[in-house]
């Protein structure tokens, strides 16, 4: 399968390395396409559809439960798409490629005083396209919430999806998916209600059918945790905080696990990771 400005490579051993992850399992790909920009992915898109093969997105691949595997063509996010543009101090939002490593933003924040919130692990390869497909949070979640929480606009030069968004340039059948969506959410949204405990912080990927009832029409919600099955996210308008103005280590010491697990739940009021 050939497209035109874009690096596809479907030899044994390309296939073989994109077939794992960090998760324990093992998906052999039909081949793999590095695609530099929105109208290059939109071919590969569309020649993978004539060819009858589904699309895996895939960021540094650091997921735990094998998003970025599949039988399809690997779109590969990571090599490509990695510039940071629109630092908008006033209001706290800049734009990232779905390349663009989480380390590598916050170096690029510091200067000017603010970070990205979510704090996963792997900070020092996990892209933010994946961190938004996986809906990552980190250690200090219960102060600075999910990715989720931090994205303002996502999607590429073609579309992009947001609260209000109306400079937009959104196709008529991309309006009617989040017209579509809209109405289904809708009419589950009692039994959405009832089945989403309210209080939950952090939870496994996963559609965010809670998040875009509470804002119906913002498909951001839906993107992040959905793990690249809705939309392949070239781009996305981010929101960043304040740098911490200090930071601390407590250690406590406890007798047995079930101590530890009954502090914890009162630790949580303190929202660790606040001034």
């Amino acid at each position: 399968m050939a497209i035109a400005d874009c690096e596809v490579a479907s030899d044994n051993l390309t296939r073989q390395l994109y077939a794992t992850d960090a998760s324990i399992y093992q998906v052999e790909a039909a081949g793999r396409c590095l695609s530099p920009q929105c109208p290059a992915s939109q071919r590969g898109d569309q020649a993978a559809a004539q060819a009858g093969i589904s699309i895996i997105p895939r960021g540094a691949g650091t997921g735990l439960v094998g998003g970025a595997l599949g039988e399809g063509l690997v779109i590969d996010f990571s090599r490509h798409n990695r510039q940071i543009t629109e630092l908008d101090l006033d209001n706290r939002t800049v734009r990232v490629g779905a390349g663009v490593v989480l380390d590598q933003l916050n170096a690029f924040l510091k200067p000017h005083g603010f970070c990205f919130g979510p704090d996963v692990a792997t900070s020092s390869r996990a892209t933010l396209g994946g961190m938004i497909a996986n809906n990552s949070s980190g250690s200090h979640v219960p102060f600075y919430g999910t990715t989720a929480d931090h994205v303002s606009r996502a999607g590429n030069s073609c579309w992009q999806t947001g609260a209000s968004n109306k400079s937009a340039r959104v196709r008529p059948p991309f309006r009617a998916q989040r017209e579509l969506a809209a109405s289904l959410v809708k009419q589950s949204a009692g039994e959405i209600a009832a089945r989403f405990p309210t209080g939950l912080l952090k939870r496994w990927p996963g559609y965010g059918l809670e998040r875009f009832l509470r804002e119906p029409g913002n498909l951001s919600h839906l993107f992040a945790g959905s793990e690249g099955t809705l939309a392949a996210i070239l781009s996305a308008e981010l929101k960043i905080v304040p740098l911490p103005k200090a930071k601390g280590v407590g250690l406590i010491f406890f007798a047995s696990v079930t101590e530890a697990m009954q502090a914890t739940v009162e630790l949580l009021d303190l929202k660790a990771g606040g001034d």
